[in-house]
């Protein structure tokens, strides 16, 4: 008489499916570990980049002011200045006795239209809901 032992009952099993589920507990914690490492990435590339920018905002505000000193002191009349809305540097050319703007590089018009292009652009892109 030949007895069969078997060695595979639900002890084995559920050691199985125990092992089964902490491989994938873990799985999705490494993964989730690495989705906050990506997030917090991305945040400090953009605040590097914001910090650039203002970098370079402030030095473009250096050199209009440098530029707008040496013009007074040539008795020209050029003003250099940085557009506070568009970002745009404009140079106007002024009448030294009067103070009016004979001419505007880009004029205001053109200032204005890339104001309302850009509030256009970022209702176009704004992908909030």
């Amino acid at each position: 008489m030949a007895m069969d032992i078997n060695f595979t009952g639900t002890s084995n099993n559920l050691i199985d499916n125990m092992g089964t589920r902490q491989l994938t507990e873990t799985k999705a914690a490494v993964a989730e570990e690495k989705s906050k490492v990506t997030e917090l990435e991305k945040a400090e590339q953009e605040n590097k980049d914001l910090a650039e920018k203002k970098s370079d905002n402030q030095e473009l505000a250096d050199i209009t002011n440098d530029l707008n000193d040496m013009t007074a002191l040539m008795r020209k009349g050029l003003a250099f200045k940085l557009d506070d809305d568009s970002g745009q540097n404009v140079i106007s050319v002024m009448d030294v006795d009067s103070g009016d703007i004979i001419r505007q590089i880009p004029n205001a018009e053109a200032l204005e239209l890339s104001k309302k292009l850009a509030e256009v652009a970022g209702i176009l892109l704004n992908t909030e809901a």
